[in-house]
């Protein structure tokens, strides 16, 4: 398994690697005295001339791609409820520029070809020679694990690409050539769900027997499924203690469970609705104090007591607050024209609940509240005069203001009067 510092441990045995093979070659003999290094830094940050001009073989990665072969391995890597199933890894292809420099006569000549014949001669690092080649602090990045060997493969552009390649370096062109290195397998260690083994079928006949694979020659499903969440009074939202149909198909057994999880803020409720022989619908009652938010709603169906209890595909379910005062409700503005309201709400707010009152189409925000409140106050700069529709507002949903019993829908008469 090879870590994030796996692409610089291949540039560096890269590296290493041309590095000895000019040692081996006694290149220095045909330099006039000179000493040739290999480095992998920027192109621009090389010198051309003066005392410290550049004489020797230099390495850069210029470009990362991603590995086609290698591009939809391991997918997906998590599963339906985001529990990370598998940890794919990050397969990259390294590009690079091999270019060489000297201020002598043929000096970059005689080097391109000593580091082009290095490489020629080694199509491929192997896990011994990344063992010699790499220094500790970047062996620890398991390239020598991975699965995959690294190849090394010339790579051919044209004279229009490499122009557009060092005009983007800012550097002056010396004699190059291009390789392509495959392929980097960047893996991370996080711990995965994995799924036990299957030791039966359908579950167990009497006498021990798998039941095998039911198949019925028609388009109806043959699990439970949930197909809608209806609230009460035609609502898109329920509310705390209030009722809810389910419709869907093979609802029916012994028993009947509606879990409820709002994955955001970690809440988890059950309603145990007992046997029901409706296998297409069924009414359960919101718990009176679960929080307002949006939960994700399956029933757990016990076919029968001696079947294996089977669990139905999500739906969401939005519960709303409740005001519970007495409405209208009058409040009256003091001398700076401020008016301070309290609303009381069911189920109770969460400190860091984002809540808020609207008058009509005005917007204000809740006094805070250090523990979870079933009483809030407002107060309400400049609060205009009259009669106002009011509307709890916690994390985006909103209270019921409509009357969806009648036809046409009506406004509730869940109003403020300013005066």
């Amino acid at each position: 398994m090879s870590t994030a510092l796996a692409v610089a441990a291949a540039t560096e045995a890269l590296r290493r690697l041309l590095e000895v093979w000019l040692a081996d070659a006694s290149v220095d003999a045909d330099l006039d005295g000179g000493h040739a290094t290999v480095s992998a830094v920027p192109p621009d940050q090389l010198s051309l001339s003066g005392p410290g001009a550049m004489l020797g073989l230099n390495l850069f990665l210029h470009r990362v791609s991603l590995n086609q072969g290698w591009r939809n391995a391991g997918m997906p890597s998590v599963d339906s409820a985001g529990n990370r199933t598998a940890n794919p890894p990050l397969a990259l292809d390294l590009h690079l520029v091999l270019s060489a420099y000297g201020v002598g006569q043929l000096q970059p000549e005689k080097l391109l070809g000593h580091g082009m014949q290095a490489l020629q001669q080694h199509p491929f690092i192997t896990r011994e020679m990344l063992g010699d080649l790499l220094p500790a602090s970047l062996a620890a990045a398991g390239l020598s694990t991975q699965v995959e060997l690294l190849r090394v493969a010339p790579e051919s552009i044209t004279g229009e690409e490499a122009s557009r390649l060092w005009s983007a370096f800012q550097a002056k062109y010396r004699p190059s050539f291009y390789y392509s290195v495959s392929v980097v397998l960047i893996e991370t260690s996080v711990p995965v769900r994995s799924a036990l083994p299957v030791l039966v079928r359908g579950g167990r006949l009497p006498g021990g027997a798998e039941a095998g694979v039911t198949v019925a020659p028609e388009l109806r499903t043959r699990v439970p499924t949930l197909f809608g969440l209806r609230p009460a009074g035609g609502h898109h939202v329920a509310r705390a203690g209030g009722a809810v149909v389910v419709d869907g198909e093979l609802l029916a057994g012994t028993q009947r469970v509606v879990q409820l999880v709002d994955r955001r803020r970690g809440v988890t409720a059950e309603v145990v609705v007992g046997a029901g022989a409706g296998g297409q619908s069924f009414n359960f009652t919101v718990p009176a104090t679960l929080d307002v938010g949006t939960y994700d709603v399956t029933v757990q169906v016990e076919p029968s007591p001696s079947a294996p209890s089977r669990t139905t595909n999500r739906l969401p379910l939005t519960v709303a607050p409740r005001m519970t005062n007495t409405f209208p409700l009058s409040v009256n503005r003091d001398g700076s024209g401020t008016a301070t309201l309290t609303i009381d709400c069911a189920p109770s707010v969460a400190p860091d609940q984002q809540v808020s009152l609207i008058l009509g189409t005005r917007e204000v925000d809740a006094q805070p509240h250090p523990a979870p409140a079933t009483s809030l106050q407002f107060v309400v700069p400049d609060a205009p005069v009259g009669s106002h529709l009011a509307r709890l507002r916690v994390d985006g949903v909103e209270s019921v203001v409509v009357d969806r019993t009648v036809s046409p829908p009506v406004f509730l008469d869940v109003r403020v009067v300013v005066s």
